[in-house]
């Protein structure tokens, strides 16, 4: 049985690698530069199963009129072949979301859009949403948030920029999302008097909208809000205005204003007297008072009707905790015991000083009334966890799961270099898709693999996926693209009735690059699919591999709900190509061909956890191979294993079974007489299977 259920997984490997002949790329707009894609949270690819169409929202094209922020969803009704035209005089396909203010149209950024059809006509009746951050309206540092609501044809739209004057709409940060059921629109925000920020810091924000940031925080809008610091030694920084807030240490004076001291809408200058004056002592001010006043997350919702002018966003609140970190980025435990204290941020400290992504993500069911917000934070022992929201009534109230990672100790650091993503399944579980690493120390990044975490209001359990071969580009490597970096962008789908979940991510062919590879420079995309109701998997597929985008697939995104047809999953991805220059512009394109049938969801067991992480290193040499090839076992321990190698075609030609030492095991695998083409070894052993690709010339 268990070779048989080999064979099959072989041949679903084969039919996978035959179907990667079959990927297309498709050129489906442009953008006038890169801010639309950098933020891998956002959702601006989108399934409307009701309609027929996928969308992709996105800055306008580059050859379009009017300025860089104007936002354009384009759309395909014939499941990603054809998309919309460029013509801006008979416009198919696409439709503009422009502002009304000419002297904004270049400040509207990474959108979030799908498309809804909440009268029931139709396309007839359908139309766009889409929302994201804004730096108007001074053009600078992120102060609003946009929302654009058009019919397909271009009519009735309805228009909002929201700043943080406007206090019945408070801002959202840079990775606004957007999740949808019954064309009930979700977006994510926080409550505070900080316009759109590009994090929602460790720092404590107080009633009035002060601030108080460390090094742990890139605040790249917040410096109007912390104004000059003096350290123990009586030195004097001043932050350059709309800069980072700068570091801070306990023993600091801090000299601040609040945001009505500030001419922030006006002419952006900063009034020069700092009567504020504040001493950090980790937690408590001078006067000895505690700094840990509570925030809170919001999910605004939308019934997106395009008769109804007025919008009637409705906001449901929940608190969250703030603390401080001292400048290593380790938490003073002793300060916080018993305190559920956390982060909820974007951004994080690396171990050479550098600031990378912490992520985000929102989801609901096929239903609409089960819902998660899951946010990346540290808790009372110092450790990054992610922490759980979680609603089952349309959002209207939410409570804090309490989390268990009591089966995963090994490897309790959530991985910040890949993202996390999420789907709730036909059950109403959460399935978070994310990276953990084997350490102690959040910032390191070993044996680094691919996790379904599992959650619902009674249970947490966490089951691999696959390894990630590569650790993320930062923004200082020398493969950075125009000194931006990049990671695996980790996407998580379901189908439409969520009886599918399916994960998606970028990483490295290793075998096709080398095995020299540590960083993401060359990305393939890779996806898995998992039956939620029969337990079966697809196994993990790299659908772009031998393909024209082998290598190149840059700044993808996934549809969060699969393109449904009677035997098929699509998941409906784009790429994107950068210009010459951060500023120049940049083209999108859709990638066809990365689906899985009903069929390919036939392998079992591979729910395993953390006890049961494969504790085999399998490599082969040379590959390709003519006369032998060799074949390199790394045990953890001493036990049995056995060899097998097919054909494209299912059929055994080599198989060895052996009890193997701890440690490296050299094996000979002879491949006299075997034709040229392309072959399958899987390594096999009580709780291990790995296959991989071997070329024979």
């Amino acid at each position: 049985m268990k070779k048989l259920l080999q064979t099959l997984f072989i041949l679903a490997f084969t039919f996978a690698s035959i179907a990667q002949a079959q990927i297309t790329k498709s050129s489906i707009g442009s953008s006038w530069n890169m801010y639309t894609v950098l933020t891998p949270v956002t959702n601006p690819v989108h399934v409307n199963n009701g309609l027929g169409t996928i969308s992709f929202a996105h800055r306008q094209n580059a050859d379009f009129p009017g300025g860089s922020g104007v936002m354009q969803t384009t759309w395909s009704e014939d499941g990603g072949l054809t998309w919309g035209n460029s013509d801006l005089l008979n416009p198919i396909g696409f439709v503009l979301q422009p502002t009304n203010d000419s002297t904004e149209l270049n400040y509207n950024r990474y959108p979030s859009g799908l498309i809804v059809d909440p009268i029931g006509n139709g396309l007839s009746s359908a139309h766009t949403v889409v929302c994201g951050p804004s730096t108007a309206p001074v053009g600078d540092g992120w102060s609003g948030n946009y929302f654009y609501n058009y019919a397909l044809d271009g009519t009735g739209g309805r228009e909002f920029l929201l700043y943080d004057t406007d206090t019945d709409f408070p801002s959202f940060t840079r990775n606004s999302m957007m999740a949808d059921k019954n064309d009930v629109i979700r977006v994510l925000g926080y409550d505070g008097d900080q316009g759109a920020q590009l994090v929602v810091s460790t720092g404590t924000f107080d009633l009035e909208g002060q601030s108080f940031f460390t090094d742990f925080v890139y605040a790249a809008t917040a410096s109007y809000y912390v104004g000059e610091t003096v350290d123990a030694n009586g030195t004097v920084t001043t932050p350059a205005a709309w800069g980072p807030a700068e570091a801070l240490n306990a023993g600091d004076t801090i000299f601040y204003m609040n945001s009505e001291n500030y001419d922030l809408f006006n002419d952006g200058s900063i009034d020069s007297t700092w009567t504020n004056e504040i001493e950090i002592i980790n937690y408590f001010d001078a006067n000895g008072d505690s700094l840990l006043l509570p925030d809170t997350m919001l999910v605004w919702s939308n019934v997106a009707n395009i008769q109804d002018a007025e919008g009637n966003w409705i906001a449901t609140t929940f608190d969250y905790d703030s603390f401080y970190v001292e400048l290593n980025g380790a938490v003073d435990s002793t300060l916080i015991q018993g305190t559920p204290g956390y982060y909820w941020t974007q951004q994080g400290l690396t171990s050479n000083g550098l600031v990378e992504f912490y992520d985000y993500s929102m989801a609901f069911n096929q239903n609409g009334n089960i819902g998660y917000v899951v946010h990346q934070g540290t808790d009372a022992s110092g450790q990054i966890v992610p922490f759980v929201h979680h609603t089952m009534d349309g959002g209207a109230t939410w409570m804090q799961l309490e989390h268990d990672f009591s089966t995963i100790e090994a490897y309790i650091s959530p991985a910040y270099n890949g993202g996390i993503d999420c789907a709730v399944d036909i059950n109403g579980d959460l399935h978070m898709i994310s990276c953990l690493f084997e350490a102690d120390e959040s910032i390191t990044e070993t044996n680094r693999k691919v996790y379904d975490i599992v959650v619902n209001i009674n249970d947490w359990s966490a089951h691999w996926i696959a390894d990630i071969n590569t650790e993320r580009v930062l923004d200082t490597d020398p493969m950075a693209i125009h000194g931006i970096g990049y990671n695996h962008r980790i996407q998580a789908a379901r189908s439409s009735d969520g009886s599918k979940v399916f994960a998606v991510w970028t990483d490295v062919n290793t075998e096709e690059f080398g095995e020299d590879v540590e960083k993401i420079e060359f990305p393939d995309i890779y996806a898995f699919g998992k039956d939620v109701q029969t337990g079966m998997v697809t196994g993990v597929t790299n659908f772009t591999k031998y393909t024209q985008v082998e290598g190149s697939c840059y700044w993808m995104f996934t549809s969060p709900v699969t393109y449904d047809t009677n035997n098929e999953f699509k998941l409906p991805t784009t790429i994107s190509e950068a210009g010459n220059n951060e500023l120049d512009a940049m083209e999108h394109f859709y990638i066809d061909g990365i689906s899985f049938d009903k069929g390919d969801f036939i392998i079992e067991n591979w729910n395993m956890d953390l006890s049961q992480i494969p504790s085999i290193e399998v490599g082969i040499y040379p590959n390709p191979a003519s006369d032998f090839a060799n074949l390199s076992l790394n045990m953890e321990s001493a036990g049995d294993v056995s060899i097998s190698l097919l054909n494209a075609i299912g059929q055994e030609v080599f198989y060895s079974k052996d009890t193997y030492k701890s440690g490296v095991n050299s094996v000979k695998i002879d491949l006299t007489g075997l034709e040229a083409g392309v072959y399958f070894y899987t390594v096999s052993s009580e709780n291990f299977s790995n296959t991989k690709r071997l070329v024979v010339k």
